[in-house]
């Protein structure tokens, strides 16, 4: 994470942007590794362990929220 955020396009619009949160992620499933790297913008000074922390819980409640819809909903059912 980083407070040096003059080379954000369009960061006056974000009113108490304070840092930006790069999260990279390696995963591996069947034999098959894929990386990926999310950025967020955040009002919070740039903590890593803190941000880490809140990155986590936030996916932890999508990942449970799509297992709702998923299992309870039978969302996938409904492909076209």
């Amino acid at each position: 994470s980083t407070s040096s955020i003059d080379w954000l396009e369009g960061k006056e619009q974000w009113h108490g942007l304070r840092s930006v949160v790069a999260v990279q992620e390696k995963r591996s499933v069947a034999g098959h590794t894929s990386c990926e790297t999310r950025y967020y913008i955040s009002s919070l000074e740039p903590r890593s362990a803190e941000l880490n922390q809140i990155t986590r819980s936030h996916w932890g409640v999508e990942n449970s929220l799509h297992w709702i819809l998923d299992v309870v909903f039978r969302e996938d059912d409904s492909r076209f």
